[in-house]
């Protein structure tokens, strides 16, 4: 029995012994390696001859941050890699940023290897510099079981998950402008201008009357500036606050508005006069001046023009300038008491600042006449009125129908200057000049008194009547019309007439001569248009078919 046990003392001794020595053969690096794996092929050796970097028996590797919340940007990253299972001695460690580019690796000198570490293996580098979530890579570096045949180093990598956080946003934001009106007639006050800035953004606006700064929290924050406030009647002084989306809250800026209510009790109307152009005026000017007087019992508040405040005199006048367009002008004066009654006074006033344009047809410039009158005729392209200058004698007016005007002049013998001037509504005036000369050394001048222009005719007949004057012996007068010359009787004061048959409708041109027995001769022409009567024609031409008793002269 005693050497039974002794026996089994002994075989549990050597069983415990080869457990423990195979466990360190497992758990330690083995010096042999770096010769037997092929490390010495590129590596010196070591001071310390162990195997744990020279293969890829390094069990399952684990990263580690040394932080479980997020990073700031730039702030330092520490990662520390272990290994169950691993042997011991030294490694290769490497750090891969969120695009695969190495930013760390060991730089110990275990066991006499550069660049080298041990587990665990620490390695540290900066946050990236954006907010975002990243994955980097932890790395052990070393030989995939080498057999001796030299380099043929492998990597096992584990994933690192780093969140980088926005800085906090410390920076307050900024009221750069907040005015109010000096005073009001209302409680309910109009906000001149509220503008603030921040380093992000501005996210919430705020007027009060409160100098604390109020709480990012506190009710009354709106996403924009407010466009007024409500005010008591006196003086009120409010603050304008801005915040931003951290709850950072701005210095206020502080602007103050005296209130007076009108009196509710008045409601009569001020009195106001205005200096100006009549209602639906024209003028030629591009200014209107626009004076007046506004007066009221209680006091004038104001007075505007179009709008525009002008100054109101102690006694009440007032006077401005309006720049007016070309056509028609609005113009709008309002006078205000102290009770907000108004007053108010519109006109349109239209500005017209062309001539008008004047075409005269007949005479023709630097022409002859043998007549001691003449038809003057034109045409005018708006609503104007047409004077005629002889000489510089006494303008006489021309007869307008449309656009068209007509008047007689009556020339001196040699030169005449006629001047013509047409003015529009607005006063604007275009002049045009002829110069006639009148040439006659009998003085005999040929009138046709009918017709007395250029016409158009329904009828088959006309009567046509002159008259030759200042003749000084005996005159004989010759109408040609179609190929046919007529010679009328002239009486003893000159006067003639000639009727005259149209028979086919179409313009007629009628000449007719008077000549003297010292072979001076006077001419004048008429044209007229023989239009007949056609079942679709309801009315009559207004031209005379008036027959004269007197006994006419055909010459075929």
């Amino acid at each position: 029995m005693q050497i039974i046990g002794k026996t089994s003392v002994f075989f549990l001794f050597a069983m415990t012994l080869a457990t423990v020595q195979f466990w360190s053969t497992e758990a330690s690096a083995l010096s042999s390696y770096f010769t037997s794996r092929g490390c010495i092929d590129c590596h010196s050796a070591p001071t310390v001859a162990t195997c744990a970097g020279c293969h890829e028996h390094s069990g399952t590797l684990t990263a580690t941050k040394n932080k479980t919340t997020s990073y700031a940007p730039g702030e330092t990253v520490t990662i520390t890699l272990t290994a169950s299972g691993a042997r011991s001695g030294w490694i290769g460690a490497r750090l891969y940023n969120q695009n695969g580019v190495e930013i760390a690796r060991s730089t110990g000198n275990q066991s006499g290897m550069g660049a080298s570490t041990v587990y665990p293996a620490t390695l540290s580098a900066p946050a990236p510099a954006t907010a975002g979530t990243y994955t980097w890579k932890m790395a052990y570096l070393g030989n995939v079981n080498g057999t001796g045949s030299g380099d043929v180093h492998s990597e096992k990598t584990v994933n690192v998950a780093i969140t980088v956080a926005a800085p906090a946003d410390t920076t307050a934001p900024v009221v750069s402008a907040f005015t109010l009106p000096a005073t009001a007639t209302s409680l309910t006050v109009p906000v001149g201008s509220f503008s603030a800035t921040d380093n992000l953004a501005v996210t919430g606006y705020l007027i009060n009357k409160v100098a604390t700064a109020p709480a990012a929290g506190a009710t009354g924050w709106t996403a924009s500036a407010p466009a007024s406030v409500t005010a008591v009647a006196g003086s009120n002084t409010f603050y304008a606050w801005a915040k931003d989306a951290a709850g950072n809250v701005s210095l206020a800026k502080s602007a103050t508005v005296t209130v007076t209510l009108p009196d509710t009790t008045d409601t009569t109307k001020p009195t106001l006069t205005i200096s100006a152009l009549a209602d639906g005026a024209l003028t030629n000017k591009v200014t209107l001046n626009i004076s007046g007087n506004a007066s009221d019992a209680g006091g004038i508040q104001s007075v505007t023009v179009n709008g525009q405040a002008v100054i109101v005199n102690p006694d009440g006048s007032f006077s401005t300038a309006v720049s007016l367009v070309a056509g028609a002008n609005a113009i709008s004066v309002t006078a205000t008491d102290k009770a907000g009654n108004q007053q108010t006074d519109s006109r349109t006033i239209t500005s017209d600042p062309t001539a008008p344009i004047l075409t005269i047809a007949s005479p023709a410039d630097n022409s002859s006449s043998m007549q001691s009158f003449i038809s003057l005729t034109g045409n005018i392209n708006e609503n104007s009125t047409v004077t005629v200058t002889v000489n510089s004698g006494s303008p006489q007016a021309a007869s307008i129908n449309g656009d068209s005007f007509t008047a007689t002049v009556y020339l001196e013998v040699g030169a005449n200057t006629i001047l013509v001037t047409a003015t529009d509504l607005a006063g604007n005036s275009t002049d045009a000049k002829r110069t006639v000369t009148f040439e006659s050394d009998s003085m005999m001048s040929l009138a046709v008194t009918s017709p007395n222009q250029d016409l158009t005719t329904r009828n088959s007949t006309l009567v046509l009547k002159g008259k030759v004057v200042d003749a000084l012996s005996k005159v004989t007068v010759r109408i040609t019309m179609a190929g046919k010359t007529y010679r009328p009787t002239v009486k003893v004061d000159g006067t003639f007439a000639q009727k005259l048959y149209f028979k086919v409708a179409k313009p007629y041109a009628i000449t007719v001569v008077a000549t003297d027995e010292d072979g001076n001769s006077s001419s004048v022409i008429r044209n007229v248009i023989y239009r007949p009567v056609t079942k679709d024609d309801d009315h009559d031409d207004d031209d005379s078919d008036d027959d004269d008793d007197d006994r006419d002269r055909e010459d075929d």
